[in-house]
C-alpha cells in the first residue's frame, strides 16, 4: 500500500485549512491503495470509467478523499445491483456531507 509522507510535494502541510482536500496521489500510488495495476488506472481514464482525477499540466493525481469515496461507492451487496440504487447514492450524498464536499 502506498505509504504517504509529509515532505512529498503533492501533500499539503498539516497547518493547511485546505489540507483534507488537498491530498494528491500519484496515478502508482493510486493504483496500489486499490489494489490494481497503473495500467488499468490509465485504461479506466480512457475510457471514461474508474475514479475521478485531476490533471496539472501533464500530470495525473488522485485526491485521496475523492478516491476513498469512490472506492466505497463500488461497494454492493449482490451483483445484480447497479452504480445507480438509490442506496447508494444516499450514502455518497452523506459522505461528501459529513466531509464537506458539493
Amino acid at each position: 500500500m502506498a505509504v504517504i509522507k509529509s515532505d512529498q510535494p503533492h501533500v499539503r502541510e498539516k497547518n493547511n485549512p485546505v489540507s483534507k482536500r488537498c491530498i494528491f496521489l500519484t496515478p502508482k500510488e493510486a493504483a496500489e491503495l486499490l489494489r490494481l495495476s497503473k495500467v488499468t488506472l490509465s485504461r479506466w481514464r480512457t475510457e471514461g470509467v474508474g475514479p475521478p482525477y485531476n490533471k496539472f499540466g501533464h500530470c495525473v493525481r488522485y485526491d485521496l478523499f475523492t478516491l476513498l469515496g469512490w472506492a466505497d461507492d463500488q461497494t454492493r451487496q449482490n451483483t445484480s445491483q447497479s452504480a445507480n440504487d438509490s442506496r447508494t447514492k444516499q450514502r455518497d450524498a452523506a459522505w461528501f456531507k459529513e466531509y464537506g464536499w458539493r
